[in-house]
């Protein structure tokens, strides 16, 4: 792990101005000795010089590479060979970093979070979230309504195909209000044919209600739910009558 003293600019002319030091060498960190340092100011005579002249080095550098590097405060030449024995306060090293992008054990630069750009991602993804959960429940609520029609429909088409065999069934027992009827009588080949011959439309539908009234005494209801049904809902007024055509055929 990597030790950083100093983090930013400031902080390290700060540190340059609390020594009262006027020379400095700058290496990277952990460099082998005898190496080539990255910067040497050693014409210095006055701190106040060397803070400028540091200021004017760090503002040439790449501050977000995260590098980390040592420097060398001294006064007397020769402080920057480690060899000569001079006091404690005619140097001083540390490390220093121009800004908080790096990462101590890999020198990997971090990251800087945009705290403004996550909490609006993060709105976003709820946004998103609840017109999905809408569309869900909207697509839902169609295929209910959907089973709701078809089930309408069935029951429907049962209850017409029903009427419908009682017309065309002639030995069929008639049950009204849970009471049993005696068997309509056989009706004749001649009136059946009456419907084909029939050309006057009037006539035919008189023949008609007389024919359904014979087996349904509530026939005027249901014809008016039919009319109710072909004004609320003309695709499954359609789609009854398509599956009736099926069931029964005229001449």
């Amino acid at each position: 792990m990597f030790q950083v003293d100093c983090i930013g600019v400031d902080a390290v002319i700060k540190m340059i101005q609390q020594t009262g030091l006027k020379k400095f060498i700058i290496y990277r960190q952990n460099a082998a000795k005898g190496s080539t340092p990255i910067y040497e100011f050693t014409e210095g005579n006055q701190n106040a010089v060397s803070q400028k002249a540091f200021k004017d080095w760090a503002m040439n550098m790449n501050a977000n590479s995260g590098n980390i590097y040592e420097i060398l405060l001294f006064n007397k030449e020769g402080a920057e060979n480690e060899s000569e024995t001079l006091r404690k306060q005619d140097k001083i090293r540390f490390t220093f970093a121009l800004s908080g992008s790096y990462m101590n054990g890999n020198q990997q630069q971090t990251q800087t979070v945009d705290v403004a750009a996550a909490v609006q991602q993060a709105l976003n993804d709820y946004d998103q979230k609840k017109k999905i959960e809408a569309l869900e429940a909207k697509i839902k609520e169609l295929e209910e309504e959907e089973e709701e029609e078809e089930e309408e429909e069935t029951d429907i088409v049962e209850k017409i195909s029903g009427i419908m065999a009682l017309m065309n069934d002639q030995k069929a027992k008639a049950v009204i209000n849970g009471d049993e009827i005696a068997e309509p009588k056989k009706e004749t080949m001649t009136k059946q044919n009456n419907f084909d011959q029939n050309s006057n439309r009037t006539e035919r539908l008189k023949a008609a209600l007389q024919e359904i009234k014979q087996h349904n005494e509530n026939y005027i209801e249901d014809l008016e739910r039919l009319a109710k049904l072909a004004k609320n809902n003309p695709k499954l007024f359609k789609s009854i009558l398509s599956k009736l055509r099926l069931v029964v055929t005229l001449p």
